[in-house]
């Protein structure tokens, strides 16, 4: 398993920085249409993360700082090589996947 990486969507360096590696993305521009959904800032930095780094891992979880996890994760990848779509791939939330 791979380090942990803070992706911080508000443009701006933190005083958390020195605690956790962190990637400081932009914000998403102020033209493009949120209707409101302010959170969409997160798939973009995600988005601007994945672009601008080297990812060596084969598997990358994406997780909020408020989610809790009861139990060990299982392993939901369906396929053998990095970039086939995992079991919640195409869900509006993973966190709605029951097991």
């Amino acid at each position: 398993m791979g380090g942990f990486t803070r992706i911080l969507h508000s443009g701006r360096p933190d005083d958390l920085m020195d605690e956790i590696p962190t990637y400081v993305a932009k914000p998403l521009p102020n033209e493009a249409e949120n209707r409101g959904y302010v959170v969409l800032n997160r798939p973009y930095a995600f988005l601007q993360w994945a672009r601008d780094t080297n990812i060596a891992e084969k598997y990358v979880l994406m997780s909020e700082p408020d989610h809790l996890f009861l139990r060990p994760l299982p392993n939901l990848m369906k396929g053998e090589h990095p970039g086939e779509p995992a079991s919640c791939a195409g869900v509006h939330a993973c966190m709605e996947v029951p097991w």
